[in-house]
């Protein structure tokens, strides 16, 4: 069950994995939109959810940002990663979007990531 206290974060269903590509693939095509990915079920993920869906209110101006998190991904959202966003595995703990959908952040070791690390990763979602 979704994280109510998210209020920018998409969580992707775990048990039906069609569903999940759907969801996945109507936040791509958000219009002007930032996508923050997180992987993995964890609970070091969950609050990596967390620190990601509380800096998406501080965008300021310019394209809104969202977090999808991705918990599992079977093979339905699987292909929607590789090839809508040109992902590649092993999944990345966090990926940033710009709005064209082009990935232009990648975090992979996740000792690395803090609430600066996201920022600084959504700040490369503004690039083209």
């Amino acid at each position: 069950m979704p994280d109510p206290m998210l209020k920018n974060t998409l969580t992707l269903p775990t048990d039906n994995d069609a569903l999940a590509a759907q969801q996945l693939n109507n936040a791509i095509d958000a219009i002007d939109t930032i996508l923050m990915l997180v992987f993995g079920g964890e609970s070091v993920s969950s609050r990596i959810a967390g620190w990601a869906d509380q800096l998406a209110n501080t965008g300021g101006e310019g394209p809104d940002r969202h977090v999808v998190w991705i918990r599992t991904a079977g093979d339905a959202v699987t292909r929607v990663l590789i090839e809508r966003l040109r992902l590649t595995k092993p999944w990345p703990v966090v990926a940033v979007t710009n709005r064209y959908d082009s990935v232009k952040a990648r975090l992979d070791e996740l000792s690395d990531i803090d609430p600066i690390s996201l920022e600084a990763a959504y700040a490369m979602g503004y690039t083209l």
